[in-house]
């Protein structure tokens, strides 16, 4: 579920998701090409589900172990960061929420 409500940009379902279930959901889980959540919503330029996923440490295995920066800082299968395929595709917003 939480992949497709990243993927639609349908902050307010993951919100939801996470306030019911964030223990059992696993933010840091990767597609075959690597890729976590926080990349997939670079990918789409979702700005709103960048900045939700960052705050709960939804970046992949980086986050929980370096915050917000390692997460913004890991790498798919392709060596791609969450930035890259923000910039990638301009969606300069996501790429502004990765800076904060």
């Amino acid at each position: 579920k939480a992949l497709k409500y990243v993927t639609k940009g349908d902050t307010r379902r993951l919100r939801k998701l996470l306030r019911r279930d964030a223990s059992s959901l696993d933010l840091g889980a990767v597609d075959s090409q690597r890729r976590t959540l926080l990349h997939q919503a670079c990918a789409c330029g979702h700005a709103k589900i960048v900045s939700l996923l960052l705050r709960h440490g939804g970046g992949g295995g980086a986050a929980a172990a370096g915050g917000a920066a390692a997460a913004a800082g890991s790498r798919d299968a392709a060596g791609d960061t969450p930035a890259h395929l923000a910039a990638r595709g301009g969606h300069l917003a996501a790429l502004a929420e990765l800076m904060r």
